[in-house]
């Protein structure tokens, strides 16, 4: 995890940790000076310095959602949650063929598949158990969206997606209509 990326999404918690600390850094300051101790004011003094910087940052410099900020993101919605053919062109979509099927353990919804891209096998958790039974999506070719981050669900890995449309509560693969060769990009 990129922590100062962290640090500075979390402005919130920033802010509330600032100004907790910067009251008793307020304190040490007024003692030092009372105290003559010039080392420790000026340390103290620097620390409440960068306080203020921090809470000013927070509140006026830093960058939110700005649509600067959106036009920068991988795939940008249009007001009309249109993409242009560019961020289309981004989604690597391949055909593959299932070779494996089998239910999760103590999982209503999930099945593990192990598909055939031709070039490689990768292992997909896909929310369809309600719908289809493991043993009869074995051979089956579905389109998969395999430049997707892999996910852990149920702590099974999952490496891409697989294409499904929904009608009236019911899920229904995608299938090209006549066999393709296993990894085929879909375009």
């Amino acid at each position: 995890m990129d922590y100062l990326n962290y640090y500075f999404a979390n402005s919130w918690l920033l802010f509330l940790i600032v100004l907790w600390v910067l009251p008793w850094k307020g304190v040490a300051l007024w003692k030092a000076a009372r105290n003559n101790q010039e080392g420790w004011f000026v340390a103290i003094l620097v620390l409440n310095t960068l306080a203020i910087l921090e809470i000013l940052y927070i509140f006026i410099f830093s960058k939110k959602a700005t649509p600067e900020l959106a036009a920068q993101s991988p795939v940008s919605i249009a007001g009309d949650g249109k993409i242009t053919i560019e961020e289309f062109k981004k989604i690597n979509l391949k055909i593959g063929k299932i070779i494996e099927a089998e239910n999760i353990p103590n999982a209503e919804k999930l099945i593990k598949l192990k598909i055939d891209l031709g070039n490689e096998k990768r292992q997909i958790i896909a929310g369809i158990a309600k719908f289809y039974q493991p043993e009869d999506l074995k051979e089956k070719e579905i389109v998969l969206v395999a430049n997707l981050k892999p996910r852990n669900l149920m702590g099974l890995k999952s490496d891409g997606m697989l294409l499904a449309a929904s009608d009236d509560g019911k899920v229904v693969l995608i299938q090209p209509e006549k066999e393709v060769k296993a990894g085929s990009k879909v375009s």
